[in-house]
């Protein structure tokens, strides 16, 4: 153990004289060690940013898990008994109101909330089937059980920031060391294996990792704060982000170093010794051409671009990657953007039967909106969706009817129940593109609603006019098997070989273009209507606060509300102070700081290797100079080569964002995303467009164009400045 603390200190003091006196050839290195850090920093401090305040935000109005409603003096009682009766009890009973004997009281779990839970309604299930008592789940209960789930997210977005960190580093140091191939042919062919240059190539980057790491902590931290600020919110701010962000890109870093020397070290010294061209690809003419006997320098550089085209590729790939990711990350901010501005419910009313007046009443409250919330799913109702063939765009979710093969059928279908104030809402209050008079449906029975889209899909070609048809269940007409598990189109299928049903035929009245559901085609059916085909009554409301309330204004209508349902079931979902909060964590600001972090490594990847590249054919220029030609043959030179990477760079761009995006697309879109990393509190469902905002294109456009432009240039500058110093350093000697 002595032995190897000895040979780390040796070769960390190699490392550190090695690095100060080439710190140059370094400097792509530091930045992008830096912006890792800085990336790594932001992401940490503003998720525990996030979640001290917004538990903070909770606790102040939520002092329980669930709260319990309707309890007589017995349940009451027995509660408290059950509690005081134990060693440990794993919850805590918290009074707040009781008139004429029954309680309202909240129940803080002492344990995991979860397990907590479980037990309870275990333990005191009699209460709840027998008396009828109801309970409900607080935000306290979703914040606190959801902390697994936030973990695992975060840790996977760790991971992935990781891998594009690693992915950066390894290219960097790929490029570092292909151009000094002969210098570590050189160690190699007197005895450097692996073991040893890996060991020195380590400790430089572990040397570089601790100078920038105190800078970039203190960049991310401001920045942080900053954001934080400029939103409203107040910073919490604990130790850990500060250590993750010392963790995990320390091993990004030292892998990112240790593949390219491996990768190196797998090859013969001599093989390695011969690679002086910077790419290890030079690819030779067949036929000699009199080059100066052609226009100068264009035919020149031409035949010289052709053969490092090897090296001009893979540097285009490797700078247009990172212009792909700024490109996803940020149509990825843009989605989550939306899920913060879509109208979701303030709250949800449950209403013993249908009550018109009582809805009237609430849409009188200054501030609030009240739309039918009643809904189900066509497939739980054995139904579905049957319409011709030339009106579905997109049969993914389709099948061929059995009786009919010019019908489509689909069970992904959700019904609403429309009410009057539907028409307005779906434009003013949703934002919805509608084509059509929504407003028939409420005076035509016949007349339906219907979205064309499906999880930010569009799988119908319908307009109003059209004529669809709806399934009503029948009856068996055969038997099955009961113990089958259908799934998918199976379970329609299984539908319509197993039961009967009569369709009723229905006009479209106005078409939905950009309706966020995920579950189904929503179709919007008369009241009466969508009563009769569900057989269940449009009890359900849910209750919109408007976004530009003030607070005085919404607590003043939250009171009316409540004074009006005192005998009915109301859920509030707290829209409102997540909504508010997440503003104020401004997630939008932190993660367009954290992909503009990634488009920043775009001019580091082109402008290290392009210098270091022009670097190495100083003596081909300075050939090229001896034999007459002029400073600005040699600018053009540089300039042509600055032109060709540019368009390189613009066609791998221009060839793979659309790709990119459309795969991103269907991510954001699956079930699998959409259940793993939204918070599940608030109903986000968003319509993502098929592509993000043009200045996206543009940005990632011409960012990897001027970087592969100017870096051509700046490669001139640095050729011109030397070539400048060493004539006058000649000057010099000769006086």
């Amino acid at each position: 153990m002595e032995k190897w603390i000895q040979g780390f200190k040796t070769d960390m003091k190699l490392a550190i004289r090695t690095v100060k006196s080439t710190w140059k050839t370094y400097s792509a290195i530091f930045a992008a060690v830096f912006l890792i850090q800085m990336m790594f920093g932001v992401i940490g401090l503003s998720r525990e940013n996030s979640i001290q305040s917004e538990r903070e935000t909770i606790l102040a109005k939520y002092d329980s898990h669930i709260e319990l409603t309707g309890l007589n003096d017995g349940d009451y009682y027995y509660l408290l008994e059950s509690a005081n009766s134990q060693l440990e009890p794993y919850y805590e009973v918290i009074l707040y109101n009781a008139e004429k004997s029954f309680y309202n009281v909240g129940i803080y779990f002492t344990v995991d909330p979860e397990f907590g839970l479980s037990s309870f309604l275990t333990q005191f299930s009699a209460m709840f089937e027998d008396h009828g008592t109801v309970y409900t789940q607080t935000p306290l209960y979703v914040f606190d059980t959801a902390g697994a789930g936030d973990g695992v997210r975060h840790a996977v977005l760790l991971a992935v920031m990781g891998g594009f960190g690693f992915v950066l580093l390894t290219i960097l140091n790929n490029i570092r060391i292909n151009h000094f191939k002969f210098d570590y042919g050189i160690y190699m062919t007197f005895g450097a294996d692996f073991k040893r240059l890996g060991r020195s190539t380590v400790c430089e980057s572990l040397f570089i990792f601790a100078l920038t790491y105190l800078p970039a902590m203190l960049v991310a931290f401001l920045a942080v704060c900053l954001m934080t600020w400029i939103a409203g919110g107040k910073p919490y701010f604990t130790f850990m982000p500060f250590v993750w962000a010392l963790i995990i890109p320390a091993i990004v870093t030292v892998l990112a170093t240790v593949v390219p020397i491996r990768w190196l070290t797998m090859r013969r010294p001599s093989h390695v010794l011969l690679a002086q061209d910077n790419a290890n690809q030079v690819i030779s003419p067949r036929r000699s051409r009199m080059i100066f006997a052609t226009k100068f320098p264009y035919v020149s550089e031409s035949l010289s671009l052709f053969r490092f085209s090897g090296y001009v590729c893979k540097l285009a790939a490797a700078g247009t990657l990172f212009s792909l990711l700024f490109t996803c990350g940020i149509y990825a901010v843009g989605f989550y953007d939306g899920t913060l501005t879509i109208p979701t419910p303030q709250y949800t009313v449950n209403l013993s039967m249908p009550d018109e007046a009582l809805v009237d009443k609430i849409n009188d409250i200054d501030g609030l909106t009240a739309l039918s919330g009643t809904k189900i799913a066509a497939s739980e109702k054995f139904s579905h969706l049957l319409l011709s063939k030339e009106l579905v765009s997109d049969s993914t979710d389709f099948m061929v009817y059995p009786h009919d093969k010019n019908l489509f059928a689909t069970h992904k279908v959700i019904y609403h129940a429309a009410d009057k104030s539907l028409p307005q809402a779906l434009t003013q209050h949703f934002g919805y593109e509608v084509s059509g008079d929504p407003s028939a449906v409420l005076t035509d029975s016949q007349s339906i609603i219907i979205s064309e889209s499906l999880a930010s899909r569009q799988v119908l070609d319908i307009k109003p006019g059209d004529t669809v048809y709806l399934a009503m269940y029948g009856g068996q007409s055969q038997r099955y098997d009961p113990n089958a598990v259908y799934s998918g189109q199976g379970l329609l299928r299984m539908h319509l070989e197993n039961y009967t049903f009569t369709y009723r035929e229905f006009t479209v009245a106005a078409v939905i273009h950009n309706e966020p559901s995920r579950d189904g085609i929503c179709i919007y059916l008369p009241a009466e209507t969508y009563c009769e085909l569900t057989e269940s009554d449009d009890t359900v409301w849910s209750v919109y606060a408007d976004a530009d309330l003030s607070d005085a204004e919404f607590e003043k209508a939250d009171k009316e509300l409540r004074g009006l349902l005192t005998y009915h079931s109301i859920q509030d979902h707290e829209t409102r102070a997540m909504r508010q909060l997440s503003l104020s964590h401004n997630y939008t600001a932190v993660y367009t700081a954290v992909f503009c972090i990634v488009l920043a490594l775009v001019p580091l990847i082109w402008f290290f290797s392009l210098i270091l590249f022009n670097g190495k054919r100083r003596g081909e220029l300075d050939v090229y100079r001896a034999l007459g030609a002029t400073q600005k043959e040699l600018k053009r030179i540089f300039m042509l080569d600055g032109v060709v990477m540019a368009a390189v760079g613009a066609i791998f761009y221009t060839a793979a964002a659309p790709i990119c995006t459309f795969y991103m697309r269907r991510v954001l879109t699956s079930d699998v995303f959409f259940i793993f990393f939204l918070r599940s509190y608030i109903d986000k469902h968003v319509y993502l467009s098929a592509y993000p905002a043009l200045w996206v294109y543009i940005a990632g456009i011409v960012l990897t164009v001027l970087s592969a432009f100017f870096a051509s240039y700046i490669s001139y500058r640095i050729y011109h400045k030397a070539q400048s110093e060493h004539i006058s350093e000649n000057f010099s000697q000769e006086g």
